[in-house]
C-alpha cells in the first residue's frame, strides 16, 4: 500500500455521512447549521476549538486573503477561519469520504461561497505556485512520514512572506506509545516525531521558524469529554468519527500526553521573501 492509501483507509468507514446525518437529525438541526454547533464534531484535533482560535489568529487572515488547510478532514477549522476572518479557504484531504462530508457540511453552514474542499494528497498539491496567503495543518503530520515533502509543497504554493502554522502531536520521548490512538491502530501507521524534525524540514524548504508553543494544558482542559464519547451537545462529537473503540483511542492519547511521551505543539513558520 502507498502511504496515502493507508491513511485514507484508516479514516474511511463508508458510513460517515449517514452517521453525521443521524446525529444532526437527533439534535434537530438538519437543514441550517451554525458552524459553532458543529465544533465538537468537526474540530477533529486535541483541544478542539480552543486550539483552533489562536492558530488561525497567527495567519493574519482577512477579506481578500486566500488560505490553504492541509488535511482538512470535515472542514471545521476551514469554516471557522472563513467565517471569522472573511478569507477564502481551500481544504485538501486524502480521504474522499471526509471531503464529501466536508462539502455537505459547508453547504449546510452557508459557507460554500467561501470554503472549498478538494480530494488530493498534501504531498502533491493540485495548485499553481505562489497563490496562497497562508496555510495551516492540524493533526495531519502524525500520519505522514515525509515531513520534508509537506514543507516543500507548502513552500511551493505559498506566496513569499506567508505564514505556515502546524498543530500536531509531537514526541517528547522515544519510549513506546500506548495504542490505539485516533490516528493509528498500531506503530506501523504512526509517524509521530519530535518538533525538531518539523523545524528541520521547514527550514530546508525556506521557512523561518517564528515560534513553537506547547498546548498541553489547553488540550487536556478541553479533551476529557471526548474520552467519554460525550464531547458535544446532543452527542455531536468526535465519537461519531472514531467508531466503537473511539473512547479507548482518546483515553490512550490523553494518557500518552499526561505521561510526557508526546505533546500537542504549534509551530509557526514564515516563508522567506
Amino acid at each position: 500500500m502507498t502511504e496515502d492509501t493507508d491513511v485514507a483507509r484508516h479514516y474511511s468507514s463508508g458510513t460517515l455521512m449517514s452517521r453525521i446525518r443521524k446525529a444532526l437529525h437527533d439534535a434537530g438541526i438538519e437543514t441550517s447549521l451554525d458552524p459553532d454547533r458543529l465544533a465538537p464534531l468537526d474540530e477533529f484535533h486535541v483541544g478542539g476549538r480552543a486550539a483552533t482560535v489562536p492558530l488561525i489568529k497567527e495567519l493574519k487572515l482577512g477579506p481578500g486573503k486566500y488560505a490553504l488547510d492541509l488535511g482538512c478532514g470535515l472542514g471545521g477549522p476551514a469554516r471557522y477561519a472563513a467565517g471569522k476572518t472573511g478569507a477564502a479557504v481551500v481544504g485538501v484531504d486524502i480521504t474522499a469520504e471526509f471531503v464529501t462530508a466536508a462539502e455537505e457540511l459547508t453547504r449546510l453552514c452557508g459557507l460554500a461561497n467561501k470554503v472549498k474542499h478538494v480530494h488530493a494528497s498534501i504531498l502533491d498539491l493540485p495548485f499553481s505556485d505562489n497563490i496562497f496567503d497562508a496555510a495551516f495543518m492540524m493533526h495531519v503530520g502524525m500520519n505522514i512520514a515525509d515531513k520534508h515533502r509537506i514543507a516543500e509543497e507548502a513552500a511551493r504554493v505559498l506566496k513569499p512572506g506567508s505564514v505556515f502554522a502546524i498543530y500536531d502531536i509531537m514526541r517528547l520521548s522515544e519510549d513506546d506509545l500506548i495504542y490505539p490512538v485516533p490516528w493509528a491502530q498500531s506503530p506501523r501507521q504512526s509517524a509521530v516525531v519530535a518538533s525538531d524534525r518539523y523545524r528541520f524540514a521547514l527550514e530546508d524548504a525556506g521557512f523561518e521558524i517564528v515560534s513553537e508553543t506547547n498546548l498541553t494544558e489547553v488540550a487536556l482542559a478541553n479533551s476529557d469529554g471526548q474520552a467519554e464519547g460525550t464531547d458535544g451537545p446532543d452527542q455531536i462529537g468526535v465519537n461519531i468519527l472514531l467508531g466503537q473503540d473511539g473512547s479507548e483511542k482518546v483515553k490512550n492519547l490523553l494518557a500518552n500526553i499526561r505521561s510526557g511521551l508526546v505533546a500537542p505543539k504549534v509551530i509557526v513558520a514564515r516563508l522567506s521573501e
